[in-house]
């Protein structure tokens, strides 16, 4: 089990590396069928990079507007101690 203590962007990264890790371990096998069922893990750990990636250029931008349409309610909502 990931850490319950990190966030879920963090726990997205850490199993975003376990798939690459099992990638290039199934890439070297003698097997072909395993050696070519890579390139998913591989896939999938790259576009949860991207995802994790662009959520946090979004939330940016969330709170960016936010200020800019008025500065009293701009709180950023991913943070557990922000004011709401």
């Amino acid at each position: 089990m990931i850490n319950p203590n990190k966030t879920l962007s963090q726990k997205a990264l850490a199993g975003a590396s376990f798939l690459r890790m099992h990638a290039k371990a199934m890439a070297g096998d003698d097997d072909f069928f395993v050696a070519i069922m890579s390139e998913p893990h591989t896939i999938a750990a790259n576009a949860i990079e991207q995802l994790v990636k662009e959520n946090a250029e979004l939330r940016a931008q969330l709170i960016a507007f936010q200020k800019a349409a008025n500065t009293t309610v701009a709180f950023d909502p991913a943070k557990k101690d922000s004011e709401h």
